[in-house]
């Protein structure tokens, strides 16, 4: 029987602490559902007695008595002060009367630590420990001990920091959690230190990693084989600093590398979907090459590897996609040959063969395009767009009749941007105005504004990403300009391309592709 490995994800509380995300309180209710969907056991809410909006979120999972099917939401908060009982630390009794079942309380493992940053002693470090958790256990709450600096305290104080543990297990923890907070552990070491740790304890040990070396995933493997049964971490890797051990990486190299059972075959097929969903919550940009769940994970853009995988699936591959719900593909480019881009083509033409003259074509258009500046290895959107065209199978949805740009002093902040637009759809016009911050924005805002009437699943669509490049930096100010926007629908995500020495109808050009792609996915042409 394969050895079960748990899941304690705390991409709202570690994660949280990442620059640049800040979660809503309908944030994290989104995304503890898609945790639960996909059978992860804990989830670190946040901490409710320091974070107003953590507190609101706890106190709607009690009032509402919600529920989950396997997720037990879990509330954080450090051990009591010094020299105050656990009893009458406020923030403290704040989390007990909020959580519904599991706390999870950190405490310092690091001799230093207490001298240096709590500034007492090694025995009342141990007595706030033991006195927490003492508390949470005497109001009917189930502890989850996390020993901070745990590894930088056993490398200078072993005998200490596994008495921070064991003072942990008496007062009533029901697991412990090695940490290695600042992240400058090594593998070997990490291995080595759990397996003493498990020796020495009845209690699951779990581990929680960051990344500030470069292997957190690595060494929360190593922690695994060194005896750990729980592992931490947060969905796309975010966390402070550096971020934490990658959730999305570290489940199916246990499962499908390791052979351990973390979650049912079912729901790691869900993992892909899951981390673009949680991503797009988070309002970050996803990572394409993430290994697993990225789009380029599993695509291959060499003749040699694309012929390889042609004949045999898994002579470019280190395990099926399918498993953790990705898909292989190829990249094309200029460098691309007839076998390759027929392909493709067989996606929307099954049976097309390298020597059809649609190959021939779509091939030349694109070394043509890719030499004007266009790149269609990471624009997909636009690549369907042009293989329908050689098909002649592409609809066209819109016409563009005029549009102008209203530019305002860009001297002055806060200034909007007005664009004016004219369309006609079949037999019918329309004529729109409307504002952005920019250009760019205002135009998107109109063609959608425009369309709207005429197709109304662009309601859900957005646009997620914007990049320009300048190609030919030489001609200065009279450069031509690659743009890339990258789509979504909350399902898929797709990406376009325009090029032009204008900014502006560079933009126009990977706009009107977005739109069209989606336009076409709706219709089932792609």
């Amino acid at each position: 029987m394969k050895t079960k490995i748990g899941v304690l994800d705390t991409t709202l509380r570690d994660g949280a602490q990442s620059a640049l995300v800040s979660y809503t309180v309908k944030d994290k209710l989104k995304i503890l559902d898609i945790l639960d969907a996909l059978g992860i056991g804990f989830a670190e809410g946040g901490a409710p007695a320091a974070i107003t909006k953590d507190e609101e979120l706890f106190a709607y999972l009690k009032r509402e008595r919600v529920r989950f099917r396997t997720l037990k939401p879990v509330a954080f908060h450090s051990t009591c002060r010094e020299g105050v009982a656990a009893r009458e630390d406020e923030l403290l009794r704040k989390t007990v009367s909020l959580s519904d079942e599991y706390v999870s309380l950190y405490g310092k493992s690091s001799l230093a630590q207490v001298i240096s940053v709590l500034c007492t002693s090694d025995t009342e470090n141990l007595r706030m420990i033991a006195d927490s958790i003492s508390y949470c256990r005497e109001n009917g709450k189930r502890v989850i001990f996390e020993g901070e600096h745990f590894f930088d305290g056993y490398r200078n104080d072993p005998g200490y920091a596994m008495q921070t543990l064991v003072s942990a297990v008496n007062a009533g923890a029901e697991r412990v959690v090695l940490c290695d907070t600042n992240g400058g552990s090594m593998p070997g070491e990490i291995k080595r230190v759990v397996r003493e740790v498990c020796k020495a304890l009845s209690v699951p040990v779990g581990i929680h990693c960051h990344n500030d070396c470069g292997l957190a995933v690595a060494n929360t493997l190593f922690a695994v084989e060194g005896g750990a049964v729980d592992v931490h971490g947060t969905f796309c890797g975010i966390g402070e600093r550096c971020g934490n051990t990658d959730l999305c990486t570290v489940i199916p190299d246990l499962q499908l590398k390791m052979g351990f059972s973390v979650l049912p075959p079912d729901r790691l097929r869900l993992l892909t979907g899951s981390a673009r969903r949680i991503a797009d919550i988070t309002n970050l940009a996803f990572d394409e090459r993430a290994p697993y769940v990225g789009g380029y994970a599993f695509r291959h853009k060499a003749g040699a590897h694309i012929d390889g995988e042609e004949k045999w699936s898994a002579a470019f591959q280190h395990t099926d996609p399918a498993q953790v719900g990705n898909s292989s593909g190829i990249l094309i480019s200029d460098q691309s040959g007839r076998a390759a881009v027929a392909k493709r083509l067989r996606e929307l033409a099954p049976g097309t063969d390298k020597n059809d003259p649609c190959v021939t074509e779509l091939l030349a258009r694109i070394k043509n395009e890719e030499r004007m500046g266009y790149q269609y290895e990471n624009a997909d959107g636009s690549l369907a767009l042009m293989m329908l065209e050689t098909l002649g199978r592409r609809k066209r949805y819109f016409e563009l009749l005029d549009f102008k740009i209203v530019l305002s002093d860009p001297t002055k902040s806060d200034v909007l941007t007005g664009c004016l637009l004219k369309i006609a759809v079949g037999g019918s016009e329309a004529l729109v105005a409307s504002e952005g911050k920019g250009p760019v924005n205002a135009i998107d805002l109109a063609l959608r504004k425009a369309l709207g009437g005429f197709y109304p699943v662009l309601e859900g669509m957005k646009l997620t990403d914007y990049k320009v490049r300048v190609i030919d930096s030489d001609a200065a100010t009279a450069a031509k300009v690659r743009v890339s926007i990258e789509s979504s629908d909350s399902r898929s995500v797709w990406r376009t391309v325009g090029v032009s020495t204008d900014i502006i109808e560079a933009s126009w050009l990977a706009l009107c592709d977005s739109i069209d792609y989606m336009l076409s996915a709706a219709d089932g042409l792609v």
